[in-house]
């Protein structure tokens, strides 16, 4: 069920030849949200930052988990198609807090940044029942793109974070590599998990 509380909005929009802007205000009783975007037509170049101050997502959507969240997101680039070298891309994902099922979830980042074929992606997370740090980098060569993929699941369950309905646990470190050959749709792929332990319902890996 979505619920929509009293809002004050304030929006401007502006276009000169091939460039469009635009900024939105939006205000609830707890809670702000400030965005602006610019776009050109010409070269498929962007920008687009939004600052959301204590939003009470709850107010929204009553019956969800989720509580106030404070985060920002900013994205910057040119170009949308990701098989292309002259695609750029850097974006970066901030959550100072998020309540969520009783708990306060803090300082969550996320950052990516794609230019000349060239990919890379960054998350980290200390919280209890989503820490875990990830890191990912990717190359497009002729005909292949090549990925590299580490991640430290030190905690992090699925159950107590309302995905799973059983019990879905585990940490570990994995390390993994991929070739994808884009003339055929040929994917090879690597993986080594270490110092795995793992619960699911009734079942425990260690």
């Amino acid at each position: 069920q979505v619920h929509f509380p009293a809002i004050d909005l304030i929006g401007h929009a502006t276009m000169r030849g091939n460039k469009m802007s635009g900024d939105v205000d939006l205000t609830l009783e707890t809670g702000q949200a400030v965005g602006s975007a610019e776009f050109n037509m010409a070269n498929d170049a962007y920008e687009v930052s939004l600052d959301l101050a204590d939003m009470p997502i709850h107010a929204v959507l009553p019956f969800s988990n989720f509580g106030d969240l404070t985060a920002s997101v900013t994205a910057k680039g040119k170009g949308f198609d990701l098989m292309d070298k002259s695609t750029e891309l850097t974006a970066n994902l901030l959550v100072d807090h998020l309540g969520y099922d009783g708990m306060d979830y803090k300082d969550v980042k996320c950052d990516v940044s794609l230019s000349s074929g060239t990919f890379v992606a960054n998350f980290d997370s200390n919280n209890p029942n989503l820490d875990f740090t990830l890191g990912c980098g990717g190359e497009l060569a002729e005909n292949h793109y090549v990925v590299a993929l580490d991640c430290d699941v030190r905690d992090l369950d699925l159950y107590a974070l309302k995905l799973m309905d059983v019990r879905t646990n585990g940490r570990g470190l994995i390390n993994a590599f991929g070739d994808i050959d884009l003339s055929n749709n040929h994917y090879d792929l690597t993986a080594e998990i270490q110092s795995l332990k793992l619960a699911y319902d009734t079942i425990d890996l260690n």
